[in-house]
Order: structure tokens, then sequence, then C-alpha cells
């Protein structure tokens, strides 16, 4: 949110927690589906909605493609994917560590994005880690310990980058990065950039609609 409200200063926006639902990253992809399509339905039908931000990358991974079928031309839809391109694009040398929910690591659309760098990437699905995040995320010194033994696995693999696959790991990416010695990369800036671009773009389109001359009778 902060990386949107950076780039979008100006526009309105609802935030939306799904404290109820927490955590999507060990339900099942039509489970998960469903409850995206109430949550956009329920908005929809009370505010005027011009664009979605999906800020979970498991929410993305499972349902982003059918949310936009399923309101075509209602409203952009915008997600957040694991940041691994650049993440190995910024590579001297070692492994990425891509650290990402149960949920989203078996979604085709993560794995076709995996696949393309699969000679450099390590894959860790973090079973419990979004929860504990959120659980304290008040005071996230006081669970470093519980982090770092869930990440000492990865210790001595040549990690030199860190993919945070889940919005709720950027909470902690100070304390990831420093266990591991390691550089982490998040999706956020790309996610504000995109939305950013498509609104642009269909003000360009609207204005240009309203500017087209009247048809000659």
């Amino acid at each position: 949110m902060g990386e949107i409200l950076m780039v979008l200063p100006f526009e309105e926006y609802i935030y939306f927690a799904d404290k109820a639902f927490m955590p999507y990253g060990d339900k099942d992809a039509v489970v998960i589906r469903q409850r995206m399509e109430a949550i956009c339905q329920y908005f929809f039908e009370r505010e005027e909605i011009k664009a979605v931000v999906i800020a979970c990358n498991t929410a993305t991974a499972c349902g982003i493609e059918y949310l936009r079928k399923r309101f075509l031309g209602r409203a952009i839809f915008v997600g957040v994917e694991p940041a691994i391109k650049p993440a190995v694009e910024g590579l001297s040398g070692g492994k990425v560590l891509v650290l990402v929910t149960p949920s989203t690591a078996v979604q085709p659309k993560f794995l076709a994005l995996l696949n393309k760098y699969k000679d450099c990437v390590i894959l860790a699905p973090m079973p419990d880690l979004a929860s504990l995040i959120e659980n304290n995320i008040h005071d996230l010194n006081k669970i470093s310990k519980k982090i770092e033994n869930t990440l000492t696995p990865f210790k001595g693999q040549g990690i030199k980058s860190v993919v945070l696959g889940c919005t709720h790991y950027c909470f902690a990416g100070d304390i990831i990065a420093r266990f591991l010695n390691a550089k982490t990369f998040d999706g956020n800036h790309g996610t504000a950039m995109q939305l950013y671009n498509l609104l642009t773009k269909q003000i360009y389109l609207l204005a240009r609609e309203n500017l087209r001359p009247p048809k000659m009778v």
C-alpha cells in the first residue's frame, strides 16, 4: 500500500484486510477464488470501483485471471507477483531463495515464472511463516529467532538474494536479510507502477474518446 500511495497519492482508496480468512497460503485455489469473487462483488455493489489491487501473491496466482474474466469491463485488476526476475538479474554469483506460501508454490502461473529461472533459484514453500508474522505484526523482534530457525536449512547454500513471495514476508524483510546476509526483493514497487501505467492509459483512452470529432452524417 505504501508504494501505491507514493506513485498515486491523490486517488481514493478502500483497504480491505481479510483477517477472517487469513491465511490464504494454505487454502485450496478454488476456495480462494470464491472468497475473492465474493469480496469484489460486495464492493462493486456498494462503490464505484475503477481498479482492484490483489495485494497478495497467493490470491494473485490463484485467481486474478478468473476475476478479470468474471468482472470483465468492471475494473482494472492488478496483482502482486514474486520479484524473481529482478532478483535474478541483480545476481552476480550465488543463488536466489524464493520464499512463498504452499498454495502459491503449486500454481501454474507461478510455476511458469519460476521455470524461466530454475537454474539459479531455490524454491522454499513456508507453511506457517505468514501466520507467524500476522499474529506478531506489532512486535516482530520477539519472533526473530523463530523466523531464523525456519530459514536455518538455507544457510550455507550460497544465497545472495531472497524473493519475498508473500506480502506478509515484507514486514520481516530486515530479519530475513540480516540472517541470510542477502538482499531482499518484493513485488510491491512493480505492482504500484503497473497500476499507475494502467490508470494513466485508461485516462488517455477516455480523453482521446472525448476529444474525437463527431461523425459526419
